[in-house]
């Protein structure tokens, strides 16, 4: 997404699938602090912007 509409927004699985692991297993990893914390919330949605998770990979996401 372009600067211009704002960043881009992912839900629970769609990071989870970023991340290639489970829902259930990126839930659990968030509960124990091993990924970054939600940018926005919607409802009860968590959110996380594209750029925070793609950040979290490039430095070795929970193998750092």
């Amino acid at each position: 997404m372009s600067e211009a509409t704002g960043p881009e927004y992912l839900t629970r699985a769609e990071a989870a699938a970023l991340c290639r692991v489970p829902l259930p297993t990126f839930d659990k990893l968030r509960r124990d602090g091993l990924v970054p914390p939600h940018d926005a919330e919607v409802g009860k949605h968590k959110l996380w912007r594209a750029e925070t998770i793609e950040e979290f990979l490039s430095v070795g996401g929970t193998r750092r």
